[in-house]
């Protein structure tokens, strides 16, 4: 004996069957209810089409929140540095950062340590991209913002450009030339010396 289908597919295949059976063979099968069926079929591919018109929104919704989610992610990370910076690590208990309260006791004692391992490189579109690493624990306090300055290779004083929260910079439609950049560490007791400088050409 066959089985009524159980897949979305199947069973739409299958009314689809029934319904062209009976426009065939309406002389067999006269008082089935041919339009009843027919009409039910119809509002089902309209339900179906809003259906998938709400599923793509909803993918368009996640990806849309997910990327809120990422730079919101950004955005706490650097405001609990700039309130660190300000005003302590005990502090961010405030804020509901509770972290180990014992690390205060000389994350601000000493200035920051130097910055280390300062690559640069400069892509098609004319970004100066910037990525470097966090200064040795032991080498001082802790960081609670970076600053990353510039000079011609060619000479000339060093002059600062931006701040940054994060490990890493970009620098949109930067002068032609070639440039020489260093990033310096800063907490409450003051600044680190200078990291080690990169070098990069803008074309």
């Amino acid at each position: 004996m066959p089985r009524f289908p159980r897949r979305e597919a199947e069973i739409v295949a299958f009314a689809d069957d029934i319904i062209d059976g009976l426009n065939k063979h309406k002389e067999v099968f006269s008082e089935a209810d041919l339009g009843g069926l027919e009409k039910i079929r119809q509002d089902y591919e309209k339900r179906k089409a809003t259906q998938q018109k709400c599923w793509d929104s909803y993918q368009e919704a996640t990806l849309i929140k997910d990327d809120r989610l990422k730079k919101m992610i950004t955005k706490m990370k650097g405001t609990l540095k700039e309130a660190q910076n300000q005003a302590g690590y005990r502090q961010l208990r405030l804020l509901g950062w509770g972290g180990d309260t014992t690390a205060d006791s000389s994350s601000h004692a000493l200035p920051p340590g130097s910055p280390r391992r300062l690559t640069s490189q400069c892509t098609e579109d004319g970004r100066v991209v910037l990525d470097w690493k966090a200064p040795s624990k032991a080498s001082g306090g802790l960081t609670g913002h970076y600053e990353v300055w510039r000079k011609s290779a060619d000479g000339g004083e060093w002059s600062l450009i931006l701040t940054s929260y994060e490990t890493d910079a970009q620098i949109k439609d930067h002068p032609k030339g070639k440039w020489e950049f260093h990033v310096v560490g800063h907490n409450r007791k003051g600044a680190s010396k200078p990291s080690t400088p990169t070098e990069v050409t803008v074309e």
